[in-house]
């Protein structure tokens, strides 16, 4: 097992629990209400932290290499790790021509873009599975996946997260990891324990995340496992998610990542959570993580109200918050007291699929329904 591959595997040593998720919602309702912005709607997703005017809109999404390789590159990860190919240069090929076949046969298009391939031409449909075959070859040398496959932890592809506060603006939070590490009961880990790969170890070159590790939780439970009173019951709900990006690591890499889980922990059922969020970045063979804990779980609402704000304000709508928030990026966004401003309402959907509306999933790869975006802001990899 590599060391990369141990990171994702290893339970994060932070819970959030449901008084932080509560917190946090309440505070969103509040943060995001914009009495001007009447009409206006948000698509907030962790790449328009980079250009916050991306939430207004996109232009109209079409099919391309760059939008179909997503879906079909990790379709063709999720064979290879169930030993079906051994490489996905082998399995790309295969899985576009099935997807093909069983949409010529049903009328089910488990992609979207079935109709669209059948349509191309030799060199154009060769082009498309040359892409898909690059990603998924990258992302397929980062990580052990026939052992996570093994070990039954490994959910390739799962479905888009999605939260949406109806008010003034509506905002759509949606997110999409690309890959799904759940643990069957895993523990944080107790006092004194291992603390997993070191920074220092030279096969976690390119990686960055807290260093060191936070230490472990309260041991007022059974084993260093919050109780009750700790604001846990038992063990929390523990998984890892691994989000693929194009280019080098972005400055924004941080706050793109707590939305990620920010999202997903908010679609979810309320409950102790543990999360740790990967981002990979093949071509550069870099990666970074966040343990998501109650300073990321602020980090990500500022990162959606901040967004909300400075669209808002692109879209022509005077901002209520602009002016008392001259350094947002330094405030707390979970904060006792009411703002005077009337709750927007929300609605959630923790296991919607693709609808092939042509938007994107916000986790800096085109989703299979939407355009892919390239960083802005490269940067050398570690």
């Amino acid at each position: 097992m590599t060391s990369l591959t141990e990171l994702v595997v290893r339970a994060p040593d932070v819970v959030v629990t449901t008084a932080d998720l509560s917190a946090v919602r309440d505070a969103l309702r509040r943060q995001l209400h914009h009495p001007a912005a009447n009409g206006v709607d948000l698509d907030v997703r962790p790449d328009v932290v980079r250009d916050p005017s991306r939430a207004l809109g996109s232009d109209p999404f079409r099919w391309s290499p760059a939008t179909v390789r997503r879906s079909l590159g990790l379709a063709s990860l999720d064979a290879c790790a169930s030993g079906r190919y051994r490489t996905p240069a082998e399995a790309v090929a295969s899985v576009a021509d099935a997807a093909v076949t069983a949409w010529l046969r049903t009328g089910w298009r488990q992609f979207h873009w079935e109709p669209w391939l059948a349509r191309l031409g030799l060199g154009a449909r060769s082009a498309v599975l040359a892409e898909a075959t690059t990603w998924a070859s990258l992302l397929w040398t980062m990580l052990d996946w026939r052992w996570l496959a093994t070990e039954d932890l490994l959910h390739v592809g799962p479905p888009l997260r999605r939260v949406t506060f109806s008010g003034r603006p509506v905002v759509r939070l949606r997110a999409r990891p690309d890959v799904r590490i759940g643990r069957r009961d895993i523990p944080p880990t107790p006092p004194g324990g291992a603390q997993g790969p070191s920074l220092d170890e030279p096969s976690l070159a390119g990686c960055q995340g807290r260093a060191p590790l936070p230490p472990a939780l309260p041991t007022s439970g059974p084993g260093g496992v919050p109780s009750e009173a700790d604001g846990a019951v038992g063990r929390a709900d523990t998984q890892t998610l691994v989000v693929a990006h194009r280019g080098a690591p972005p400055s924004t890499w941080r706050a793109e990542l707590a939305l990620v889980a920010l999202v997903d922990l908010l679609a979810g059922t309320p409950r102790p959570t543990s999360r740790r969020v990967v981002g990979l970045w093949p071509e550069a063979g870099a990666a970074r993580w966040l343990d998501f804990g109650q300073e990321e779980l602020e980090l990500g609402a500022r990162a959606v109200s901040d967004v909300v704000d400075a669209a808002v304000g692109s879209s022509g709508a005077p901002s209520p918050h602009a002016t008392a928030r001259t350094s947002s990026s330094r405030q707390r966004v979970i904060a006792s007291g009411s703002t005077g401003d009337p709750p927007t309402g929300e609605r959630t959907d923790g296991t919607g699929t693709a609808d092939g509306t042509g938007t994107a999933d916000g986790t800096g790869t085109a989703d299979g329904t939407g355009a892919e975006t390239e960083p802005k802001n490269r940067q050398q990899a570690a």
